[in-house]
């Protein structure tokens, strides 16, 4: 357990770690008390290396057909950066015996209906393309919220659309730059 000052610190100490170095992050969060990212981190500051940044910059440039490895049926739980460190912080406000949770959306979304979504910011919707001879991970990945719903009364206040469009207006802005 740790006291309130440790916890400040710890903390400051996390947002900072992730909001300066995203690669990082998953190793601190591990070494300070065990966080899997299983689910599908996103957030602006992310490079075209991540796919959620990479689909979003393609999309922006109105790639048609858009191709999507494997069969882009394949579902992930999307969540927001800004939310995890919001539950984040509550947890360690609230658990002080190890429990490990899980945090994302818990909504399955695959990369088909994510394309979509950024083909609706660019007012454009494109022919997807499945290439089926590509790895595609695993088909489903999402979260069971019910413990972080009733220990700590928590759920994401981003939703994937607006998550989303906050990370497309980056991949704008980026081509906007670039010119």
């Amino acid at each position: 357990k740790f006291t309130s000052g440790e916890t400040a610190n710890l903390k400051g100490n996390i947002a900072c770690v992730m909001g300066a170095f995203m690669i990082a992050r998953k190793e601190l969060i591990k070494e300070i008390g065990g966080f899997d990212e299983d689910f599908f981190l996103y957030g602006e500051d992310q490079d075209l290396t991540y796919p959620v940044p990479a689909i979003a910059a393609r999309a922006a440039k109105k790639e048609d057909p858009f191709e999507v490895w494997g069969t882009g049926k394949q579902g992930r739980d999307f969540v927001h950066i800004d939310d995890v460190m919001d539950c984040m912080f509550l947890a360690m406000d609230i658990i002080h015996d190890g429990t490990a949770i899980n945090i994302g959306s818990g909504k399955l979304t695959s990369f088909i209906d994510l394309i979509k979504v950024f083909g609706k910011f660019a007012g454009y919707n494109p022919t997807i393309k499945p290439l089926v001879d590509k790895p595609m991970g695993v088909y489903s990945r999402y979260c069971d919220m019910s413990f972080v719903k009733e220990r700590l009364g928590w759920e994401p206040k981003i939703s994937l659309e607006e998550g989303m469009k906050r990370v497309y207006d980056v991949a704008i802005a980026n081509i906007k730059g670039k010119k």
